[in-house]
């Protein structure tokens, strides 16, 4: 209870600063600069990524019996502001977590499904409200013209970018289908667009290999779906909205990596990390099996513990290779000339080459 608090009080103030951000803007400077007002995210998608996890977390809480009086208003104000932020940035790949989640929502978990699809219609007709008021109606009684989008409706360049960084992608795969060209290699190949493909599947393939790639769909899928399988027997005897709101989120999430950086941020990882805790937390524990019928072997004991130690005696490689470096006098830009202009502050190395 103390973390959910937390959190509705955290999001609460957020909802507020943004809003009254975006207002004071309007009025005071007659404009809105959607690169800046979004406190705290060099990049408004960043935001939506964030998004994707906490529209479903505030629609759990809100139909959460243990949420009542001024943390309900809270979380309700912070349900409503964000369907407005996330119709204001027009985050299609949140958008689209969103809906997918919520279908499955309604077709696996029947009663609850639909509850919380009539909370998801409530939240985002509010926000609409909100954008009718904040972005049609203020700028006209201000004597303003219409504010332009954040990005265009089908953001072509966008779409294009990531066609090419998927192919990228694709060709690594082809090229190292074994062993991958290695974590966080990606961007080794200079591709003048980003730093990793926006599709985490493609992004695990092509830099851990395919045999990596099947198991951890294999562990992946298998997890959700007993998550799946406890979570409709936990809702067949007892209502626990917030336990579906964490579900919900992590599809959405799933379904956002194949078209964003959901998971190589971490500001979103940390949120999905939150929502897995959750959703453990909310379901009833399995039950333990008889220990005399599960007690390891000699053999297999002798075998975790050798598999340990060299995952260890392996962490320490990686450290001192890594003091060593950390050593080294630091290098300026690599493979490119000095950046100029906006991005001498803000390099980026898939751009201006390596630091």
């Amino acid at each position: 209870m103390a973390l959910t608090q937390l959190l509705v009080a955290g999001v609460f103030a957020y909802a507020i600063l943004e809003l009254l951000l975006i207002v004071s803007g309007l009025i005071l400077d007659r404009t809105l600069d959607y690169w800046r007002v979004f406190a705290g995210y060099v990049n408004p998608r960043f935001f939506n990524h964030v998004q994707t996890l906490l529209i479903p977390l505030l629609l759990g809480l809100l139909g959460w019996s243990a949420v009542r009086g001024l943390w309900r208003g809270l979380a309700a104000f912070a349900l409503v502001a964000n369907a407005f932020f996330l119709l204001l940035l027009l985050g299609r790949s949140t958008l689209l977590a969103l809906l997918v989640s919520l279908v499955l929502v309604c077709l696996w978990f029947g009663r609850a499904g639909r509850d919380y699809a009539r909370r998801f219609a409530l939240a985002f007709a509010a926000g609409g409200v909100l954008y009718l008021l904040i972005v049609e109606l203020l700028p006209r009684w201000l004597g303003m013209e219409s504010l332009p989008a954040f990005r265009e409706m089908g953001e072509g360049r966008s779409v294009g970018s990531r066609f090419r960084l998927w192919q990228i992608a694709l060709d690594m795969v082809r090229d190292h289908p074994l062993l991958g060209v290695g974590p966080m290699h990606f961007a080794d190949t200079y591709n003048g667009i980003g730093a990793h493909p926006h599709n985490i599947y493609l992004q695990i393939a092509a830099e851990y290999g395919l045999p990596f790639f099947l198991i951890l769909t294999f562990v992946l899928l298998r997890w959700f779906w007993r998550m799946t399988q406890r979570l409709r027997q936990h809702l067949s005897q007892t209502s626990d909205a917030l336990a579906l709101g964490c579900w919900a989120g992590l599809v959405g999430a799933l379904v956002d990596g194949a078209f964003s950086g959901n998971f190589v941020m971490p500001l979103s990882q940390l949120w999905i990390l939150i929502t897995v805790i959750l959703l453990l937390q909310r379901l009833p524990q399995e039950p333990l099996a008889d220990s005399g019928t599960t007690r390891p072997s000699r053999l297999r004991l002798a075998l975790w513990r050798v598999g340990l130690t060299l995952l260890l005696l392996a962490q320490l490689y990686v450290l001192v290779g890594a003091w060593q470096e950390f050593r080294q006098t630091p290098v300026r830009i690599q493979g490119a000339q000095e950046p100029v202009g906006a991005t001498h502050y803000s390099p980026r190395f898939w751009q201006d080459g390596w630091f």
